[in-house]
């Protein structure tokens, strides 16, 4: 069987038809690969954005440590400050209460020296005095002799007769001790 003739009106039309399903199905394949090729760049870019935030959290985190960290160490630069200034108070306290001891030292000392330096004065005065004049008559003839002046040496008294050496036994066989005017001792061999 032979189709039927088809009129030149509908064979264009369907053709016409065809050429429309046809563009229109390029249309909505090209515009599927479109929204595809966006749907890739949307979805990469959430992934980008997704890492992007997390980094950021990180470092919101980190800062927020950062933050704790100061505060610590804030904290304990107060008390190294705390105790270094109370070193120098301590330190402050002792150097004056030093000081207060050398200036009662130096007030004790200038007290003392000026005592001694009256004592000296006295003594002087007492060493230079002349006796009155007619104690002993004019030329001193009445003076009273020298005592002999008494030294010893341990367990044994020694004399000297007003400055001159005296010879004493020295207690060994052979030697005798003798005592100078300036006080030394010596010893010499008896013959």
């Amino acid at each position: 069987m032979r189709p039927a003739p088809v009129a030149p009106d509908e064979s264009l039309n369907a053709a016409a038809s065809q050429q429309k399903m046809r563009r229109s199905v390029q249309l909505l394949g090209g515009l599927t690969l479109a929204s595809m090729a966006v749907s890739a760049i949307l979805i990469v870019a959430t992934l980008y954005t997704w890492k992007a935030i997390s980094q950021v959290r990180e470092l919101e985190r980190k800062i927020e440590d950062i933050g704790l960290f100061e505060k610590r160490l804030s904290s304990r630069l107060d008390l190294f400050n705390t105790g270094i200034q109370s070193q120098i108070e301590k330190t402050n306290s002792r150097l004056s209460g030093i000081q207060s001891e050398l200036d009662k030292s130096v007030s004790d000392n200038r007290n003392a020296l000026a005592r001694l330096e009256a004592a000296a004065a006295q003594l002087g005065r007492r060493m230079t005095a002349l006796p009155a004049a007619g104690a002993f008559g004019e030329d001193g003839a009445n003076q009273p002799a020298a005592l002999p002046v008494q030294r010893s040496a341990p367990g044994q008294p020694q004399a000297t007769n007003g400055g001159e050496g005296v010879a004493v036994d020295a207690g060994q066989a052979g030697f005798r001790r003798i005592i100078e005017p300036n006080g030394s001792v010596k010893y010499e061999k008896i013959r």
